[in-house]
C-alpha cells in the first residue's frame, strides 16, 4: 500500500470515528433528457437517483442545485 492509499484510510477511518458529526447523508434525483423526438417536440425524461454522505462547507441556493446537474 502506499503513501496515497494510506493517507485515504486514514482520512475515511477519520469521517467514520472522530468526524462523524462533520460528514452528512443525502438523497438527489438526477433529471436527463435523451431522444429527442423532433415530431412531438420532446423528450425522453431519465430519472436517476443516488445517494451519498460528504461535509457540508455551506449553503447552496436552489438554482445552483438545479443547474450542478
Amino acid at each position: 500500500m502506499g503513501l496515497r492509499d494510506e493517507i485515504q484510510a486514514d482520512i475515511a477511518e477519520a469521517f467514520n470515528d472522530d468526524l462523524a458529526d462533520a460528514v452528512h447523508s443525502f438523497t438527489c434525483e438526477r433529471i436527463s433528457r435523451k431522444d429527442w423526438d423532433p415530431k412531438t417536440e420532446t423528450y425522453v425524461e431519465v430519472k436517476e437517483n443516488y445517494s451519498g454522505r460528504g461535509v457540508l462547507f455551506g449553503s447552496y441556493s436552489q438554482y445552483e442545485i438545479q443547474t450542478l446537474g
